[in-house]
């Protein structure tokens, strides 16, 4: 059993402990309350014996009752049974009656009291057995599902990176061939096929990437290094990165980030995050594209920022941008994509306690991203 799930059956197993625990005392308070109850009845019933003995002493105040069974016949749940009354205050009231009979209750009553005891007794603690039942077959079905869903998961990040690893190498080797083949000065007019052929390769290339890169992070504990690193240079290797690939090379990119900021952070994790804000920015700017970096420290924490001069992003899209696989609707078609980029780029924060959010650009008009990283605060020299 992986971390993963170890974690999700913790969970179900404290969930199910505690609707177990509400369910026992749940049917605790029910049988307390039927306690209660018979308590109430047994006080009633003895108010009721006061009443009987005072007025047996009003009938008969200077010699005993001659027939006990009027009682009985008066009243079903009360009997004078041979005897005298231990009860002091019953026997005061009784008078002479109190030296030959005492006052009870009748086995009747004992035994309807014993019956509704029982009745309900069983009732809730069947109630109880059945709701804990359940529950522990609801969190196990619960259980096997997500195993089964966990295990589908697992073989589909198999494949993604079996395919990927696949797809990479003949793809790193046209890209090789047709690098060579552009330096060939004999291939004249052909040039400029082997362009496009070696953009769409450099296309493919990344796409690949962005599938390895998701497959990267959902492992966080395994991939992530976290380590003191200089921030501008790793900025300038991913815009180097991205605009090589890109097919708008009159994209003017703007970097505002001081030399000498150092932060503490994962350099693959920084390199995936600035090529996809970077393209993004790129792919989705005015014409041409512009874009501005910006970086800094804030309070325990240091941003980064990337804006450009498209159209923006409406407030009603801003959280769905950042979901995995989504694509804006007018944008699915006109634009290519994976729905990827973005969701990398909040899955990288989220993990380095950070947040990743977007608003207006006052500087350019488009959409401005801002990613925060909360700082570390010891961290491994580079």
């Amino acid at each position: 059993m992986d971390r993963t799930s170890f974690k999700h059956l913790v969970t179900a197993v404290v969930i199910g402990a505690v609707l177990v625990s509400q369910v026992i005392w749940w049917a605790y308070h029910q049988l307390d309350s039927v306690e209660r109850r018979i308590a109430l009845l047994r006080q009633v019933n003895s108010s009721l014996q006061h009443s009987i003995a005072r007025e047996i002493g009003d009938e008969f105040p200077y010699k005993p009752i001659d027939n006990p069974l009027i009682i009985t016949e008066r009243y079903p749940d009360m009997q004078l049974q041979p005897g005298r009354e231990q009860d002091s205050e019953l026997l005061r009231l009784m008078g002479p009656s109190g030296a030959v009979y005492h006052l009870a209750a009748s086995s009747g009553f004992e035994h309807k009291l014993a019956v509704l005891e029982c009745r309900e007794t069983r009732m809730f603690l069947s109630e109880a057995a059945f709701f804990i039942i359940a529950i522990i077959v609801g969190i196990s079905i619960l259980y096997g599902a997500y195993r089964r869903e966990r295990d589908f998961a697992c073989r589909q990040e198999l494949f993604i990176s079996t395919i990927s690893h696949e797809l990479n190498t003949p793809l790193a080797a046209i890209g090789l061939t047709l690098d060579s083949m552009m330096r060939r000065p004999e291939l004249g007019g052909a040039e400029k096929y082997v362009q496009r052929l070696r953009i769409s390769a450099r296309r493919l290339n990344q796409i690949v990437r962005t599938i390895l890169d998701a497959q990267w992070v959902e492992e966080p504990a395994k991939a992530f290094e976290v380590q003191e690193l200089e921030l501008l240079p790793v900025v300038n290797e991913a815009i180097g990165s991205v605009c090589d690939n890109s097919a708008l090379p009159d994209a003017q990119v703007e970097v505002a980030i001081p030399p000498d900021l150092i932060v503490c952070s994962d350099t693959r994790a920084v390199h995936i995050v600035v090529c996809n804000l970077v393209r993004n920015a790129i792919q989705y700017g005015g014409e041409p594209p512009r874009v501005r970096l910006e970086a800094g420290r804030a309070l325990r924490s240091w941003w980064l920022s990337v804006e450009d001069n498209g159209a923006g992003i409406p407030p009603s899209e801003r959280e769905n941008v950042f979901v995995r696989f989504y694509r804006r609707p007018q944008d699915a078609l006109a634009k290519s994509g994976t729905g990827l980029g973005l969701y990398l780029v909040r899955r990288i924060a989220r993990v380095l306690r950070g947040s990743a959010r977007i608003d207006q650009s006052p500087a350019l008009g488009g959409a401005r991203f801002t990613v925060r990283f909360k700082e570390v605060r010891k961290c491994p020299i580079a």
